[in-house]
């Protein structure tokens, strides 16, 4: 009995205007380097995130560098102080009573407070964390401005892609992951004292692409013809900032327990003042209100 193999029926060809869009598809990711929108998107929240970094980092450096240059400022003080007095003691008549009692009492206060400034900035390892906060202060805004002139110029004319990848995925993950390290406490102030007396810093120009992360969030929008528009509303950090960071401190003790229902008025986020969204009903203030309600002027 013989038996007939079936044929196994030949796949049919691809319609030739699939082969064209496929093709089409290849030249287009050739042409652009193998960039496109969403890859733009991706490393637009990086930079978001790193610009954060270096705020952070940049104010704090100088916040150091203004605390070590006080210190230092005083041990040269008394140490001036000290060089004076141990000359007026090797005078040969004492000009009053216990005059030289007098300056060897002062002699060993400054020595003591000399000795006592010196162990704090030590112990405080100021020269050490302004050395490293420099360095990486430095290394994050070499990383930012390389990005973002490749973000910059149109896909034709940037690198490619994979070579963009290879060369900073590891920087990117190692400024985002390996930061100087800063205490909550220290953390706190310097959000809240940029959020309260330096809204320049957070929207120096009312531009989206300048507005800083998480004061401002990250959206976007889809219109009909896939066209993708980015959104930065404003979000509760900066709120959230400005009503808890007094609990920290006696101040916030006082307030809260005795003078909570008069002194918690008319604290308005600064840099929202000129923001192209306003609130609903009023503007928004600290304790009062809710700033997710915003709608766009129109």
């Amino acid at each position: 009995m013989t038996s007939v193999s079936e044929q196994e029926p030949e796949p049919e060809p691809e319609p030739e205007q699939d082969i064209e869009i496929k093709q089409s598809q290849i030249k287009s990711k050739d042409k652009n380097n193998g960039w496109n929108d969403k890859i733009d998107l991706n490393i637009d929240i990086f930079v978001m995130k790193l610009k954060y970094n270096r705020s952070i980092n940049n104010f704090y450096y100088h916040n150091l560098k203004s605390k070590e240059g006080f210190y230092s400022w005083w041990i040269i003080i008394i140490s001036t102080l000290t060089t004076t007095l141990t000359g007026l003691s090797n005078i040969e008549e004492e000009p009053f009573t216990h005059f030289f009692l007098i300056i060897q009492i002062t002699l060993g206060l400054f020595s003591i407070c000399t000795t006592l400034i010196a162990a704090w900035v030590k112990k405080q390892q100021f020269v050490e964390r302004i050395n490293n906060i420099d360095r990486f202060v430095q290394k994050i805004n070499i990383l930012i401005e390389e990005i973002e002139i490749q973000l910059i110029r149109i896909p034709e004319d940037r690198m490619k892609y994979e070579e963009f990848k290879t060369k900073y995925d590891s920087i990117i993950s190692e400024c985002l992951a390996v930061t100087p390290n800063i205490s909550p406490k220290e953390w706190k102030n310097t959000v809240y004292t940029i959020t309260k007396y330096y809204p320049e810093i957070i929207a120096p120009d009312n531009i989206d692409e300048n507005k800083l992360w998480p004061w401002f969030g990250y959206d976007i929008s889809v219109s009909k013809d896939k066209k993708i528009t980015k959104l930065r509303p404003p979000t509760n950090f900066g709120n959230i900032v400005l009503d808890t960071y007094h609990t920290l401190t006696y101040k916030g003790i006082i307030i809260n327990k005795c003078l909570c229902c008069c002194c918690n008025k008319n604290k308005k986020l600064k840099y929202l003042e000129n923001h192209e969204f306003r609130k609903k009903d009023s503007e928004a203030q600290i304790g009062n209100g809710n700033i997710n309600e915003y709608q766009t002027n129109p």
